[in-house]
């Protein structure tokens, strides 16, 4: 049975440090700006580090690329697992996805591939990995592609198809609009744990699942960004739990879907920092390392 633990970026991390020693020899997975952070703040070196946002990556391809030779050793196992779109022009970044501050600037993006191109070419375990997205569905592929094009993947009974295309599908819900209006678009709200995280978990093979870091509420452990796009006190009526429960909605969708994907799904945090506990299973963090530590 494989196990992987995926560590976001929420400020509930920081309540479990005296369990991090023991991580060290788990199967870790860091999202987006969790890396480098999970490293400098931490001393924790993932197997594998993703993102879907190429912003939230400039940091920590900064950090590889400026690091000094003598310790760029201790990073070259962990496995960058960049999504094909993630590794192109801006122009097919926006075919897949919403939009991102790289997006301002035609320099940004450039220096945003610079990096990448760097990080390759010093000898770093960077995957590109072509997949599909839920936008990327809707707006061409289920013109051109069999695969969607004669079925509608998200129709209850044709659920089980996302597990079975020839690429992984990034994203849960059908996409609707990239507007975030309260809750009356939901692509938009879909938190990356269930946009990313679990999609790339099932693709890698992984079957038991522990989750810690993804909060929907509160800062991360790096900084004091409380913001997210359900409760943005810029947008007028904003009904706060009503927007919460949708990317709530969907990570359960993928407990529910446990009969299809064959994983385990838990969080390792206990329920006063995080809300995810509403819909994921609960398994104290301490347990969760005891449990598996013979087959990692």
């Amino acid at each position: 049975m494989k196990t992987l633990w995926i560590l976001g970026p929420g400020n509930s991390v920081s309540h479990y440090t005296d369990h991090f020693d023991q991580l060290k020899d788990r199967t870790l997975l860091a999202y987006q700006r969790v890396f480098p952070n999970c490293y400098t703040y931490y001393n924790l070196i993932p197997s594998y580090w993703t993102g879907f946002d190429p912003n939230a990556l400039v940091e920590g391809l900064e950090f590889l690329t400026t690091l000094d030779k003598s310790l760029r050793p201790l990073f070259m196992e962990m496995e960058l697992v960049l999504p094909h779109f993630c590794a192109g022009d801006y122009r097919t970044f926006r075919q897949y996805c919403g939009t991102t501050p790289l997006g301002r600037s035609p320099a940004a993006w450039k220096n945003y591939q610079d990096l990448v191109q760097k990080t390759k070419d010093l000898g770093y375990n960077v995957t590109i990995l072509q997949c599909y997205t839920t936008k990327n569905i809707e707006l061409e592929e289920k013109y051109t592609n069999p695969q969607f094009r004669d079925t509608n993947i998200f129709q209850p009974e044709n659920e089980y198809l996302r597990f079975m295309t020839d690429k992984p599908i990034f994203g849960t819900i059908e996409f609707d609009s990239e507007s975030v209006i309260g809750s009356r678009y939901k692509w938009g709200l879909e938190n990356k744990l269930s946009v990313q995280a679990f999609p790339l978990a099932y693709a890698l093979g992984y079957k038991d699942i522990y989750v810690a870091g993804f909060d929907l509420v509160g800062s991360r452990f790096y900084d004091d960004n409380e913001y997210h796009p359900w409760d943005d006190e810029r947008q007028t009526g904003q009904d706060v739990k009503a927007a919460q429960q949708i990317p709530l909605k969907l990570i359960e969708k993928w407990v529910d879907w446990k009969p299809l994907h064959g994983m385990n799904i838990y969080s390792v945090v206990e329920d006063q920092y995080t809300l995810v506990n509403e819909v994921l299973p609960y398994k104290p963090f301490e347990k969760a390392l005891t449990e598996r530590k013979i087959i990692q």
